[in-house]
């Protein structure tokens, strides 16, 4: 989807009319031992003296910039995502910014240049407006982002199922229908436009033809149990640190106790928001984040239904719930230790720092040396 491609479109044409840089940016042919094998790089990689010259024009170093700032979204959204569910625990939500802030594969995503960044920005303003439970017109504002949010990337489509679900959630659970009625009204018209819009624009109606055609089938492999053990696998490594064009990767164990790490704090930080606050908005934002993970379940198992892609780009969207939930547990583990509390979000960034300092100059150097 195009959205992306206007934004980073026109930063390029600003910073041309600046610098008198063209453009227009030739990458580099592709490397012949990439498809056998034998290179770890797509592409040919200019010798360089140091690790750290810059090789690419300022164009091109300009929209690295624009998708770290986008990637601080991520960052941000979890701190406020965490205080909604944990409003006395600033301990937990310093700890899931940690998180997510050194997560190496989202590190490396935020500073690509591809329509991820933006879509996964805007998808997680989607969940940061939806986590403001009682404020029923704030639904038109999460409708509208989840749009342009499908627009950066239509497997964002997700983002709009999770606005409707969380919708009739809280209308169901609320005593003032009427005004999330007219909410719902104001935001299903706009939901309207946004579908007559695919349906009459030509671009974008080809683009829905193209993924129609493309992505609803289903891979003769996937009726397979080994198919979705792959997938799984596959996850896991690319949601720790899998690089490049996916092909240099940490060791398995790495991968393995960092998500496990994460699936047993987080599942103590949603008991303890559940049963320990008993606080009716804690556990709608709870039940919200839920829906979020549900939903974007719902289209991760669409895509590789149809063709093997278990890429951490999918997930991203992901990141703010899973390490808001691994914040709270992590800050209620803590309850009893409090000399380690203060110090816990600095001992997790400085590993954090060194897991990604050895991923850089330990796995990614060596592969493309």
């Amino acid at each position: 989807m195009p959205l992306y491609y206007f934004l980073t479109g026109y930063t390029q044409q600003i910073v041309q009319s600046v610098s008198g840089i063209p453009a227009h940016y030739e990458f580099p042919p592709n490397d012949s031992g990439w498809e056998s094998g034998q290179s770890k790089a797509m592409f040919v990689h200019p010798h360089k003296n140091s690790f750290f010259t810059l090789s690419e024009p300022a164009s091109l170093l300009v929209l690295r910039i624009e998708s770290i700032l986008l990637g601080l979204i991520s960052v941000l959204g979890t701190y406020h995502i965490t205080r909604r569910i944990a409003p006395n625990s600033p301990d937990a939500a310093a700890i899931a910014m940690t998180l997510v802030a050194g997560w190496p594969q989202f590190l490396f995503m935020s500073r690509a240049i591809n329509n991820d960044v933006l879509a996964t920005a805007l998808s997680v303003g989607v969940l940061i407006v939806l986590v403001e439970i009682g404020k029923p017109h704030r639904f038109i504002l999460a409708t509208s982002l989840a749009i342009l949010a499908t627009l950066s990337k239509l497997t964002m489509i997700f983002s709009i199922g999770a606005v409707v679900l969380t919708f009739a959630l809280e209308i169901a659970a609320s005593r003032k229908r009427f005004t999330y009625l007219r909410a719902g009204i104001i935001s299903a018209f706009v939901l309207g436009l946004f579908c007559a819009l695919l349906l009459l624009h030509p671009t974008l109606r080809s683009h829905i033809e193209w993924s129609q055609a493309t992505m609803t089938g289903t891979h003769p492999a996937a009726r397979t149990a080994d198919y979705w053990l792959d997938v799984l696998h596959a996850s896991i490594q690319s949601g720790w640190a899998r690089l490049g064009w996916m092909n240099v990767l940490t060791p398995d164990a790495h991968a393995y106790i960092w998500w496990l790490s994460l699936a047993l704090s987080g599942a103590i930080g949603v008991y303890a928001s559940v049963h320990l606050l008993e606080n009716r908005t804690t556990r709608l934002v709870v039940l919200v984040g839920c829906i979020w993970l549900a939903s974007f379940l719902a289209a991760y198992l669409q895509i590789n239904l149809d063709r093997f892609q278990p890429q951490f780009r999918y997930i991203l969207s992901t990141a703010p719930v899973l390490a808001a939930f691994s914040g709270i547990g992590l800050s209620t583990i803590l309850n009893h230790l409090d000399r380690l509390r203060p110090i816990a979000a600095p001992i997790i960034a400085t590993l954090l720092l060194l897991a990604n300092l050895w991923i850089i100059f330990g796995v990614a150097v060596p592969a493309y040396s």
